[in-house]
This record gives structure tokens, sequence and C-alpha cells, in this order.
């Protein structure tokens, strides 16, 4: 199984074992929405070009967590940001 980092958003990092967002090996979009960015997995986000269109953009708009009631009490955007994998970066 590939590590967190693939299997991670790969615009925020966001990672729930329970909501791949790349599915069980990476490299197969569910096609989900991504709770804090927002990102649909395998469309904005399916070149590292892309991811990074919209993480840009993500960020410039404050980084927040979009879905309120998923994030985590002890959230922290620099720490979530190292899940990314690194040709996405």
């Amino acid at each position: 199984m590939p590590n967190k980092q693939f299997l991670s958003c790969r615009v925020c990092g966001w990672y729930d074992p329970n909501c791949l967002l790349w599915g069980k090996t990476g490299e197969d979009p569910s096609f989900g929405i991504c709770p804090c960015c927002f990102v649909e997995a395998g469309n904005e986000d399916y070149t590292p070009e892309s991811a990074r269109e919209y993480r840009a953009k993500w960020i410039a708009k404050g980084a927040k967590f979009h879905e309120e009631e998923d994030k985590p009490k002890d959230w922290n955007l620099v720490e979530q940001l190292k899940n990314i994998r690194p040709d996405y970066l």
C-alpha cells in the first residue's frame, strides 16, 4: 500500500483513511470532494501543474477549511501540507 503522501489530497494534503480521494493505490481518482480545500479528486488536481494552480488559488483565498464540521480541533495547515506527495508540490 502506498504511503500517506500518495493517499492524501494532492492540493492541500488532507488525509482521511475512510475517504481516500485517490483510492487505495493513490492513482485512482474517486472524483470525491476534499472537505478541506474543496478540490474534486481527478479533476482540478489531475496533473501536478493543475494541483499547484488550485493550491495557489486556495492559499490566496486564505486556505480555509471548507467543511468546518470535518475540521479537526487541532488542525494545522503547515503540518497538513507536508502530506502532499513530492511530485505535486
